[in-house]
Formats: structure tokens, sequence, C-alpha cells
């Protein structure tokens, strides 16, 4: 079974990429290069009718929980059934683990985490508190 993480993200992403929000906080060079990925996921989505169809309704309601559900069962689906769009799909989840343009951009979040608040923090100076 495909990380429930990953799934997440993808979908994260194509939500964001839909609500023309996608890279909004990174470079230029960053964001392009999350776009073409992004742009990958989403075509190799489309190919199939049934995740197309999903992509579709996410792409017409952003906030739309059902269509939401619906893309992330097909993501589920193609990274089980599919090594080339597992392999994107993880090049991405790499590339932004690892590219110092992309840190910014995601939090690891993993085991049995219960979250209320996620912060990110490069730098500190002083004390911080929540």
């Amino acid at each position: 079974m495909p990380d429930p993480v990953t799934v997440s993200l993808v979908v994260g992403l194509l939500v964001q990429k839909f609500s023309e929000n996608l890279g909004a906080d990174l470079g230029s060079a960053a964001a392009k290069a999350l776009s073409r990925f992004v742009g990958g996921i989403e075509e190799r989505l489309r190919r199939d009718p049934a995740a197309g169809s999903a992509v579709e309704r996410l792409q017409q309601a952003p906030n739309d929980a059902a269509a939401r559900q619906d893309v992330e069962r097909a993501v589920e689906r193609r990274l089980t059934d599919d090594a080339e769009f597992r392999h994107v799909v993880e090049a991405l989840v790499t590339q932004i683990r690892t590219d110092p343009g992309f840190s910014r951009f995601a939090v690891d979040i993993g085991g049995n985490a219960s979250v209320g608040k996620v912060v990110q923090i490069e730098r500190v100076e002083g004390d911080v508190s929540f």
C-alpha cells in the first residue's frame, strides 16, 4: 500500500496547482521545477479515464472533499500499479526532501503523530513559544 503521506502530498500539490498557489512561496526556479513535476503527475493521472474524471472534478472545485478523496484513491492505484508513475512521484518527493529550495515548502510528519500545529523555522534568534 502506498505511503499515505506521499498520497496526501501529491493531492495537496494538485489542489495548490488548481488554486493557482503552487510554489507561491518558492523562488522562480524551484517553482518552475515543482510545476513541471506536478504537471507530469497530473498528465499521467489524466491518462486513466476514472482518474482523469476525478482530477477534472478537483480542478473545478479544489475544496471539494469528495473529489479530493477520489483523486487520493486514483493516486493510490497508480502508485501501486504503475511503476513509471511511482518513479515520477518518488523523484518529486526526493527533490522536495533534499533540495534547499524546497525545504521551506515541505515538512515530514510520520509515525503515529498527532499534530495540532506544524511550524518550520529555519533560524531562531531569541525565544519561541506557542
